[in-house]
């Protein structure tokens, strides 16, 4: 079983650290959003209890991503 703090360490290390997403944006921008998705579908799923800003970060990051693409 998965815990909390490991799914919050992924949202911290994947998405929220600026230096990641700009490694993802160069390199490999669907590899984040498929993060993103997960755990956002963890927490919709009750795998995960997350906070409200860190799942406001994962909606605002899969859209930014969204907005690489284009």
């Amino acid at each position: 079983v998965v815990k909390d703090w490991m799914f919050d360490t992924l949202t911290k290390s994947y998405v929220a650290d600026e230096q990641v997403s700009e490694f993802f944006r160069l390199n490999n921008p669907d590899a984040l959003a498929s993060i993103c998705e997960r755990l956002i579908e963890a927490s919709s799923r009750g795998l995960w209890q997350a906070a409200d800003v860190d799942l406001q970060l994962l909606r605002r990051k899969l859209m930014e991503v969204e907005g690489w693409k284009e």
